[in-house]
This record gives C-alpha cells, sequence and structure tokens, in this order.
C-alpha cells in the first residue's frame, strides 16, 4: 500500500505487507485509513492505519472474511462485509473495532460494496445470490444510529429494474449515486441517479467495460 500526492509526487510505501493491501477508506477527518489485508493468515481482515506513526493493528480481529470497510460520515463507525455467520453480510463497529454486530437483515443473501450516506441516514450495498452470482442489484438500509436493533431494518431495492446495478457510490452533497450497469447484459458503463432512484442518467458509453466508480470530495483529507 502507497500514497502520492493528486501531482503524482510523493511516492510513498506505508504499512504494508506482502501478502496483500487493498479496499482503503481515509478517515473523514483524521490521518488514518483502514483497509483489508492478509498480513494474518492469509485471510482478510480489516485493520486501521495510523498515518502520523505509521503503525497499523487488526481492528475486526475474527477467524473469518471480513473486507471492504467504509467510515460513517462522521468517522465514529465503519461498515464493512464479512463472513462471520456463513453468508457474506454487512457488519458494523466502532472506530476502534468495538463493538461489533451484525447490519444486514438479508437473510442468506451477499451483501456487499458499502457507500454510506453523507447525511448518516443510509446504507446503500449491491446484493446478490447466496452463492455471489447472479444479477446484482443496489439495495439500501437506514442507519439508525440511536437505536442499534433497528439497524439496517426495512432494506429495499433502490430502483426495480432488470439490469445489473453495483458499486454504488453518493455524491458529496448526498443526492445522486454513481453506479455500474449493464442493461443490455454485457457491456459495463457508468449512471447517476438520485438516491430514491428517479433521474436514472448513463454517463459513459465507451465499448469496454467501466466500473468502480467514486466522486470527487469536496474537500482533501489533511
Amino acid at each position: 500500500m502507497y500514497i502520492i500526492n493528486a501531482d503524482g509526487t510523493g511516492f510513498a510505501p506505508l504499512n504494508s505487507s506482502p501478502l496483500g493491501d487493498y479496499d482503503p477508506d481515509w478517515h473523514p477527518t483524521e490521518n488514518k485509513i483502514v483497509f483489508t489485508t492478509l498480513r494474518e493468515y492469509n485471510r482478510p481482515q480489516i485493520w486501521l492505519l495510523d498515518l502520523d506513526t505509521n503503525e497499523a493493528k487488526n481492528i475486526s480481529n475474527n477467524v473469518v472474511n471480513d473486507f471492504q470497510p467504509a467510515w460513517s460520515p462522521d468517522g465514529s463507525y465503519i461498515v464493512f462485509s464479512s463472513t462471520r455467520l456463513g453468508p457474506t453480510a454487512l457488519w458494523v463497529m466502532d472506530a476502534d473495532g468495538a463493538n461489533q454486530s451484525e447490519f444486514s437483515r438479508s437473510d442468506v443473501k451477499t451483501d456487499v460494496d458499502v457507500a454510506w450516506s453523507p447525511d448518516n441516514q443510509l446504507i446503500f450495498f449491491t446484493q446478490l445470490k447466496p452463492d455471489g452470482t447472479g444479477r446484482p442489484r443496489i439495495f439500501a438500509a437506514p442507519w439508525k444510529n440511536g437505536d442499534p436493533s433497528e439497524r439496517g431494518r426495512n432494506e429495499y431495492q433502490v430502483l426495480e429494474t432488470t439490469a445489473g446495478m453495483k458499486e454504488a457510490d453518493f455524491s458529496p452533497d448526498g443526492f445522486w449515486v454513481v453506479f455500474t450497469s449493464n442493461p443490455e447484459g454485457e457491456n459495463h458503463d457508468l449512471y447517476i441517479m438520485r438516491i430514491n432512484g428517479t433521474d436514472l442518467q448513463q454517463i459513459t458509453t465507451h465499448e469496454a467495460l467501466d466500473f468502480d466508480p467514486a466522486w470527487r470530495p469536496t474537500s482533501t483529507p489533511p
């Protein structure tokens, strides 16, 4: 894992492992990065890197696969995908790894590709069949900060369509979502829509596969 400046300079290694580090997500306000790594027992785990000290530690610390971490907008929580109960489901924990609990209410479905709305109200994710195959759908579930027992309840498909949809990412103002879709069943292009599924617009038409979109932030982390 490396860090570089926006102009391509300052290319420097971080506290990394040759076994593989990926899925980095920078803390909204602090000089920290949460990421997935294979450095312990060659299985995915969620680690936290302090960029001021270059010290990294395991914060999910489980015997199963934990991956794809994402910070809450205020940096208080981390949501991630995990296989700890069998099917890949969404879990949430405090910023230091404490108080880990299941967020998904999807039974045996597979939930991945997490995105947290900037207003801290919703979590979007990609849902697939139990074996991780099939046509992906973008689902949403409410984040109830004050009532953990209500978190994740009443999940719903954001846009009812036969097209595959995945890898959602919120615009900084929280009004739009960009995502990957393949309405024709083959080529993947990028689309945007409002968070309620309206105003669907295609924004790329290249014959190559387009995927993993991300919005430009309104500010740069310290």
